[in-house]
């Protein structure tokens, strides 16, 4: 009796394994966007530095969280 509840719980644990993996395989929906480039108008001296967060609200504004003003534009 004890090897039959050995074998069950092996079987089992094998039809899970395979099933998450047949799970992993789904396919990822693409997220529709398109690209405008330099759309962000900063005051002038003003340089974004690391950006921590963007949110979006109901009027489509958009807000950035940034951790404050770098000394110049990034390093090429």
């Amino acid at each position: 009796m004890k090897h039959l509840a050995t074998v069950v719980t092996a079987l089992l644990a094998l039809v899970l394994s395979v099933s998450g993996f047949t799970l992993a395989q789904s396919s990822v929906p693409e997220i529709p966007y398109h690209s405008v480039p330099d759309f962000l108008k900063l005051p002038t001296n003003m340089y974004l530095g690391e950006v921590s967060g963007v949110a979006v609200n109901s009027k489509e504004h958009i807000f950035v969280f940034h951790r404050g003003n770098t000394t110049g534009p990034p390093a090429p």
